[in-house]
């Protein structure tokens, strides 16, 4: 997604386990990602690969996977 806010924030933790994140680090990312032109593409490609980790659509993995029950679940 060329055209995603993160890819100009290469300072942020983007790929981290969200038990690692510090919570500045992650408001600021929700607020990148609150002004993305890709936050639809983005949240539903997360959904559709089951992303196993990361920030993606404004939220953490543990934040979708609570929203979703059984998103990442393996088959």
């Amino acid at each position: 997604m060329i055209d995603a806010a993160c890819g100009r924030r290469l300072d942020l933790p983007w790929l981290a386990d969200s038990t690692k994140v510090a919570p500045d680090d992650a408001l600021t990312m929700r607020e990148v990602c609150g002004h993305c032109p890709v936050f639809g593409h983005c949240r539903d490609f997360a959904d559709r690969v089951g992303a196993s980790g990361g920030f993606w659509a404004g939220t953490s993995y543990d934040a979708r996977t609570r929203a979703h029950p059984g998103l990442g679940d393996v088959a």
